[in-house]
């Protein structure tokens, strides 16, 4: 058997994943029922989950200015996309914090985001430092965060797309896979300590790791390898 306590990532104050990412399912094993693993869902990024929108500006990576953020400075030469998300991949720049800028959406002469896409989205306008707003997004690692860039108008760094991400449940239970087949089969033995009943429903164990994620910001579950499990009975 395997235990695997996963809890809350720290640090930025988004929370991403959750029991959420467990598929479960009913099995039968040698005539017992049993709640087993069957694979794993991708969550929301941090990005997404602090209101990132497609067509956001990059502007700043850890208070140095990108794209159109050197454009506002007056700065006579920008980084690449390429050199933005070398940043944004080097591990030395975490926690990072990163700031996105779009179109204003309360002045009157500026009819806002829509107005953008309307005109043919952020590639027909270039935004500037005063008919714009700005959102700072902190991670601890760049696999949280989900983002897509792409350039615009020369040397602008735009979001171009916002991807689902392995929450901290799949990032840990990599370990689960069978070595050999990378195949999962696994059941949940117990939850916090608490064996699982041969009566207890997906729902059932899905609920308790639920209720203990959102009230202790952890959950420790016991995982055991059937397979494995009858493979060794057969040698007694």
């Amino acid at each position: 058997c395997s235990e695997l306590l996963s809890k809350k990532p720290g640090g930025s104050g988004i929370e991403i994943g959750g029991p959420e990412e467990l598929k479960l399912e009913e099995k039968k094993v040698e005539g017992a029922k049993r709640v087993a693993l069957t694979g794993f869902k991708q969550v929301d990024g941090i990005a997404e989950k602090s209101g990132i929108l497609l067509g956001d500006y990059l502007v700043f990576v850890n208070g140095s200015s990108v794209g159109a953020g050197c454009r506002w400075l007056g700065e006579s030469s920008s980084p690449t996309r390429a050199e933005v998300e070398a940043m944004i991949k080097d591990t030395s720049k975490y926690p990072i914090g990163l700031t996105f800028a779009r179109p204003l959406r309360d002045r009157a002469d500026n009819k806002g985001w829509s107005a953008m896409i309307g005109g043919g989205g952020p590639k027909s306008t270039a935004i500037t430092m005063e008919n714009s707003e700005t959102v700072c997004v902190a991670a601890d690692a760049s696999e949280q965060l989900g983002l897509v860039l792409e350039t615009i108008n020369g040397s602008d760094i735009v979001v171009k797309d916002l991807e689902a991400v392995p929450g901290p449940f799949q990032s840990l239970a990599a370990i689960l896979n069978d070595r050999e087949t990378k195949k999962l089969h696994q059941s949940i033995d117990a939850v916090n300590g608490e064996f699982v009943p041969s009566f207890a429903t997906p729902q059932m164990v899905a609920t308790a790791m639920d209720r203990s994620w959102k009230s202790q910001g952890s959950v420790e579950v016991m995982f055991c390898d059937d397979e494995r499990k009858i493979w060794v009975q057969s040698l007694q």
